[in-house]
């Protein structure tokens, strides 16, 4: 299917017929965006959508990676959900390896660093920028 190139928003991407969608559209040369609340699931989508490209563009020079970020520490929660949900968010970072949420400035040099000239022999990959929580949950200090 001849697409031009045109970019797609898909909801409940990780799964079902969301996740049918993504994988269809990618195969058929589309940019997708995904959307879902199973953020572990989103990271199979994410990585899969990068390879494809990678595949895709590669011989032309163009490099496709795909950044995972867990927990940040920004004001959208507090401003959506209140305060309080955002204090539970800072308290569940005990989950990351690191004992604490990122901040937006630390995802961002991941993705500097995909786009920059060190990165340029990196395409086709997922980088996942959590902390370590899909290391594992961190044993209790």
């Amino acid at each position: 299917m001849a697409t031009n190139k045109k970019v797609a928003l898909v909801t409940g991407a990780s799964a079902g017929i969301g996740k049918a969608i993504v994988r269809q559209l990618l195969s058929d040369g589309w940019v997708v965006y995904g959307a879902a609340r199973r953020t572990d699931k989103m990271e199979d989508i994410a990585k899969e959508g990068a390879k494809t490209l990678a595949l895709e563009w590669g011989g032309q020079g163009i490099r496709v990676n795909a950044v995972s970020p867990g927990g940040m520490d920004t004001n959208m929660i507090a401003e959506y959900q209140g305060e309080e949900a955002a204090a539970r968010q800072r308290a569940g970072a005990v989950q990351s390896v690191l004992r604490r949420v990122a901040q937006p400035e630390e995802v961002a040099a991941a993705f500097a660093f995909l786009a920059s000239d060190d990165g340029s022999y990196v395409t086709g990959t997922n980088l996942i920028v959590d902390g370590g929580v899909t290391a594992g949950v961190p044993p209790a200090r």
